[in-house]
C-alpha cells in the first residue's frame, strides 16, 4: 500500500518559480512602458500648454497695445528690439515699448529687460492681415514697413520638437 503524498517536489517548486518569474517580468515590463508612455504625454501636454500661455500673453499684449509694429531683422530694427534674430513683434503699451522674439531656442520678452518667457521655441513668426490700397486685405510677414497698419496678427510659435502652435489676434477697432 503506498503512503498519500503530501506537498511539492523540489523540481515542482522551481517550475512553478519559473514560470512565476516569466509572468512577473512580462508585467513589470508592460507596466513601466505604460509608464514611460504616460510620463511622455504628460510632458508633451505641459510644453503644450505652456505653448498656448504664452500665445495668451502675446494676445493680451496686442489687446492692451495701442501700436502694433514689426521688426524684419534690418540695423535699424535690431538695435530697437534688442534682438539679433529675422522677425520681431514690437508693441507700444502705455508708452513702454515691448518685444516678443524667438532667440536661442527661447521665446523673449522684452520691456524694460529682457527675459526668456519660454523654453523649446525654434521659431516665433508674425503674420499680418494689412489692408490694400483697393480695400482687400492681405497676410504677409509683419515688417516695419507696415506701420501700424495691421488689422489682426497670426502668432505661430514652432517649437523644437516640430510642434506649432498659432493664434489670431484682431484689433478691437481699425485704428
Amino acid at each position: 500500500m503506498r503512503r498519500a503524498h503530501i506537498g511539492a517536489t523540489l523540481i515542482e517548486c522551481l517550475v512553478g518559480l519559473g514560470v512565476a518569474a516569466i509572468v512577473a517580468t512580462v508585467a513589470m515590463v508592460s507596466l513601466s512602458m505604460a509608464g514611460i508612455a504616460s510620463m511622455r504625454h504628460a510632458t508633451r501636454m505641459r510644453s503644450g500648454d505652456a505653448a498656448w500661455l504664452a500665445l495668451a500673453a502675446i494676445a493680451r499684449d496686442l489687446a492692451d497695445a495701442s501700436r502694433w509694429e514689426g521688426c524684419d531683422g534690418t540695423i535699424a530694427c535690431t538695435a530697437a528690439t534688442s534682438h539679433r534674430g529675422p522677425a520681431a513683434l514690437v508693441v507700444t503699451i502705455g508708452g513702454t515699448q515691448v518685444s516678443w522674439f524667438s532667440e536661442g531656442g527661447s521665446l523673449v520678452r522684452c520691456d524694460a529687460t529682457c527675459e526668456t518667457y519660454l523654453t523649446g521655441v525654434a521659431r516665433a513668426s508674425f503674420l499680418a492681415d494689412v489692408p490694400r490700397r483697393d480695400g482687400n486685405v492681405r497676410r504677409t510677414w509683419l515688417a516695419a514697413a507696415h506701420d501700424n497698419r495691421a488689422l489682426a496678427i497670426e502668432v505661430r510659435l514652432t517649437m523644437t520638437n516640430g510642434r506649432s502652435f498659432a493664434r489670431v489676434v484682431g484689433r478691437p477697432r481699425a485704428r
